[in-house]
């Protein structure tokens, strides 16, 4: 797979119709996601929903996209590419144990790989190995702090959907809603697709108007409010000790990738009074 351009990934799952086919296309020198699409029927009308409506579509994007070289990054080394193919292609088949070590080896000659590192975080997440996960996750997030692959807010439907649900969502800030101006589910994701590219049924669950009244008044701000208020006011008394001021100076700058065992890895303890 060396000389492939694009690496297709697709998923069937449950559906209303009863089967949603989904078919996500890479680009497989970034592993940008740049084509999505899905079709809803019977699992009878299967060969039809392939042939007459994902190949079509996937074929007219590549045609679309044919020549057009000005988003694609300069190949770095066919080694690296050779070993983030093998990586995706055993991420999408499942077999997670095989997917480890052709990241890693990425990551040994490159520490700072972005793709690497994502996937490599996404392959302990699937393997129901949260610790691992969170480790490379924050290493992740902290080296790449503007990728566009941060999904502030993400919908799971690999283990189906359920009826009748309903989400508000509107007000949140991130790396790919930094202002409030702009779309309220531009950091809205699905399967690690854009929400509004994604699923269909997920993005009928969203609403941007609340739901309930609360039975308590409930002060609501804005996001940018809310989180200076709490590096203002939050503590564990009326006046900050060293620790409220470690974690309060960890969350200005984003300090995180490791899990604290003890109180020598943060400095000791504090003097006490």
């Amino acid at each position: 797979m060396t000389g492939a351009s694009h690496l297709l990934a697709g998923s069937f799952a449950r559906s209303p119709d009863g089967l949603r086919v989904q078919a996500l296309l890479y680009d497989a020198a970034t592993t940008q996601l740049v084509f999505s699409t899905d079709a809803s029927g019977s699992a009878e009308r299967l060969p039809e929903l392939l042939c007459e409506h994902i190949a079509p579509a996937i074929a007219a994007n590549l045609n679309e996209s044919k020549g057009d070289q000005s988003l694609l990054t300069v190949d770095r080394d066919p080694v690296y590419n050779q070993l983030l193919i093998t990586g995706l292609g055993n991420f999408y088949a499942g077999d997670l144990a095989a997917a480890f070590p052709a990241f890693m080896k990425i990551l040994r000659d490159h520490p700072d790989d972005e793709a690497a590192r994502y996937w490599l975080a996404k392959s302990f997440h699937e393997a129901e190995m949260p610790h691992f996960a969170v480790i490379e996750m924050n290493k992740y997030l902290n080296q790449h702090p503007d990728s566009p692959r941060r999904p502030e807010i993400e919908a799971v439907t690999k283990h189906g959907m359920i009826d009748n649900l309903k989400v508000y969502v509107a007000g949140n800030l991130g790396p790919n809603r930094p202002h409030d101006d702009l779309d309220q589910l531009a950091c809205v994701f699905a399967d690690r697709v854009p929400v509004r590219k994604g699923p269909r049924e997920v993005l009928a669950q969203l609403v941007d108007k609340p739901l309930f009244r609360p039975p308590v008044p409930v002060t609501v701000r804005p996001a940018e409010v809310a989180r200076r208020l709490v590096l203002e006011q939050a503590g564990c008394s009326n006046v900050r000790d060293a620790v409220d001021r470690r974690i309060l100076d960890d969350v200005l700058h984003m300090r995180t990738g490791r899990v604290i065992r003890s109180q020598d890895d943060v400095g000791g303890w504090p003097q006490l009074r």
